[in-house]
């Protein structure tokens, strides 16, 4: 009852507004002609600097004038314009508003960079086809043995890692032993396992 009175109010103080100002309150749905309502459609009064914009249900409501020119108009339709008659005995006016669609729905056209068959078949044919997960992975492993076969500590930096362990090779035992006797490796399998290892890869061997 509250809400009913509320409106009640709204509409006789818009009524009552209209009567002393000589202004008429439009309203309406602006729909297309399938009857789907057209949110954010621009509506201006022609040579005045006044106008709306309907929500997203097409509802628009402003004040005019008699003889005022209302243009509709929204991106995808055509403009529509309407007169507001002089002869209202009301101070309000509500219409439907129904724009036409101007533009036309085309089918999807593909621009390729060949002018025939011929040569996008050549293309295909010649398309470098990219490495998949195994094939990258597999170069990657050949890309490592060739580079552990070629690699030279004295000819590029070690790693991070293999220059740690370099390090600790070389002054482990120095640290360790410092002020006492070191040692004797002559029962470490590891050094013997080194040394026979350096000696089937020759590295004993005299180089001319």
């Amino acid at each position: 009852m509250k809400k009913l009175l509320t409106i009640y109010f709204i509409f006789t103080s818009i009524i009552l507004f209209s009567q002393t100002s000589n202004q008429i309150y439009f309203s309406g749905v602006i729909k297309n002609y399938n009857k789907k309502e057209l949110p954010y459609v621009n509506i201006v009064v022609r040579n005045k600097h006044k106008g709306t914009i309907s929500n997203e249900k097409g509802y628009f409501a402003f004040f005019v004038n008699k003889n005022d020119t209302i243009i509709f108009s929204s991106i995808g339709y055509k403009k529509s314009k309407y007169i507001i008659p002089d002869t209202l005995t009301k101070n309000y006016l509500s219409l439907n508003i129904y724009l036409k669609q101007d533009t036309i729905k085309l089918r999807q056209t593909n621009i390729f960079p060949w002018q025939n068959y011929e040569e996008f078949k050549q293309a295909f044919i010649h398309m470098p086809i990219p490495d998949d997960d195994y094939d990258r992975a597999d170069k990657n492993f050949i890309l490592m043995q060739k580079q552990i076969l070629a690699y030279d500590e004295s000819d590029y930096p070690s790693p991070p890692g293999v220059g740690y362990h370099i390090y600790m090779n070389q002054y482990y035992d120095k640290l360790y032993y410092n002020g006492q006797t070191q040692s004797i490796k002559l029962l470490d399998p590891i050094a013997w396992a080194k040394f026979f290892k350096a000696l089937k890869n020759g590295d004993f061997k005299q180089k001319k």
